[in-house]
């Protein structure tokens, strides 16, 4: 059973994913990037699955850092950060189309979605719900 935390809004440091990334994470990875080294975006606003990401890296940071004891931001690092921000800086990843200097959109439409198709009914009665 996981307990829900909360986190007063005056404990933030950060106030916003917005405010987190751009003044702790852009540098805590400050790293050399290139197109087919280690991708980047400037604009990684712009990039829905980067926003989600980031918003993700940005609530375990501030909740393990009042909640997660003297190994919090070490947890932080090898649990979230170090496997998420592999994903954002792999050059198949999310930004593969992207250069530090250049934004560029998606080839597909803006509302494009892995495709799917219907689940069985069966197989949709013996899932659990959460």
């Amino acid at each position: 059973m996981s307990e829900k935390l909360s986190i007063d809004p005056e404990q933030l440091v950060y106030a916003s994913v917005v405010e987190f990334t751009e003044q702790y994470l852009a540098a805590v990875y400050d790293r050399p990037t290139h197109p087919q080294r280690r991708a980047w975006c400037a604009q990684w606003w712009a990039h829905g699955e980067l926003f989600a990401r980031f918003t993700a890296l940005w609530t375990a940071w501030e909740s393990l850092r009042l909640h997660g004891g003297p190994e919090g931001m070490a947890k932080w690092f090898v649990s979230y950060a170090d496997p998420i921000m592999a994903v954002v800086f792999d050059p198949n990843g999310p930004l593969a189309l992207c250069t530090a200097e250049e934004h560029r959109e998606s080839k597909h439409a803006p509302d494009y979605r892995l495709p799917t198709l219907p689940v069985s009914p069966e197989l949709n009665s013996d899932t659990p719900r959460i």
